[in-house]
């Protein structure tokens, strides 16, 4: 199953991204802290990766202090291997220049709504094609980059959707009808009308 992260096979793979020849750091795209802490755990497990003289390994998330998340922008001396374990807070937000490898395991965590409970809650899924493609983008900054998607070409084209559906399109809109109201921007059902996604009547 695919949608299963092997934390077995990510930490095969970057044993044998650190042992090429090429330089530059490694950028790992994981969809939430859990999977971060997840998969450092795993790729401790090997001797080679307890080497602070071979490997850096930097968790990157929102829930970091800058001083943390800054500490992944160092470039490292040369015959060092930098590692940065991200949620997709790498994706658009921050660019780390010396990233010439990445791995992609292809997932996501989105706000959704639970049709249920009627209460807003945190998914895992597919990440978009548009998705991977921005995720790929993060290397070969300053050379050419090689990219490792952890999912195949046929889920690539055949699962993955072509965008990402828009939070407003998933969420309720209870808390964003309350602001307008609160605002005094107008009637709810017309002022979200001018959304460039927005969303439909019977759900406002």
């Amino acid at each position: 199953d695919e949608s299963i992260i092997n934390y077995e096979l990510l930490a095969e793979l970057l044993e044998y991204i650190t042992g090429l020849e090429d330089e530059g750091a490694i950028l790992v795209f994981l969809p939430g802290l859990m999977e971060i802490t997840k998969a450092v755990e795993e790729i401790s497990k090997k001797e080679f990766f307890r080497d602070s003289q071979k490997v850096l390994v930097y968790p990157l998330h929102s829930s970091l202090s800058t001083a943390e998340q800054t500490a992944v922008f160092r470039v490292p001396e040369q015959g060092i291997r930098k590692i940065v374990i991200a949620t997709n807070i790498a994706e658009t937000s921050i660019t780390i220049e010396d990233v010439v490898f990445v791995v992609d395991a292809g997932r996501v965590k989105e706000n959704r709504q639970d049709e249920v409970n009627h209460m807003p809650t945190l998914v895992e899924c597919w990440v978009s094609r548009a998705s991977a493609k921005q995720r790929r983008g993060r290397a070969g900054r300053v050379k050419p980059g090689i990219a490792f998607h952890m999912y195949s070409s046929h889920t690539h084209h055949h699962v993955l959707e072509e965008y990402q559906l828009p939070e407003m399109l998933r969420v309720g809109l209870e808390d964003l009808v309350l602001q307008v109201l609160l605002l005094d921007l107008g009637e709810p059902s017309v002022f979200l009308t001018k959304a460039v996604n927005p969303p439909s009547a019977l759900a406002i």
